[in-house]
């Protein structure tokens, strides 16, 4: 499954990040913190889009092509897997969607957790992104 949330300022973004550690439950693998997301974030974008997939691995990039992004400059990537997954799956699937992003070489933020309640062979994706608004950037750059 896909789903869609759009944070409509920075307070819904911080609220998110504060109350989802994203550990409950769960071995960290790659940890980001709050202080690094919102630093990271500042000043980007006046709303985000929250984009989380829930299913089978192989389906990932192809339930992923149905949203069209135009900036992933800058984005907050959160692989949840199973406890069976290694360190090199995690890899792989930050490999796939960096490719599917078309900008291989921007790192994203990362947060990478193995959940032991997850089946096999499924894996959760969140990925936060902020909203391209040209003139909201251009009005920054003028002042």
């Amino acid at each position: 499954m896909l789903y869609l949330e759009i944070f409509e300022n920075r307070e819904a973004l911080s609220e998110y990040f504060m109350s989802n550690s994203g550990k409950v439950g769960k071995r960290a693998a790659v940890f980001c913190t709050y202080q690094e997301i919102m630093e990271r974030f500042e000043g980007k974008a006046r709303e985000w889009y929250k984009i989380a997939y829930h299913g089978k691995r192989d389906g990932l990039l192809k339930h992923l092509s149905a949203l069209r992004i135009d900036n992933w400059k800058d984005y907050f990537l959160h692989i949840n897997m199973p406890e069976s997954y290694t360190m090199t799956d995690m890899t792989d699937v930050a490999s796939e969607i960096c490719k599917y992003n078309n900008s291989p070489k921007i790192e994203p933020l990362l947060r990478c957790t193995f959940d032991p309640q997850m089946p096999d062979g499924e894996i959760e994706v969140i990925i936060v992104v902020p909203k391209l608004d040209l003139s909201w950037h251009f009005g920054n750059m003028m002042r």
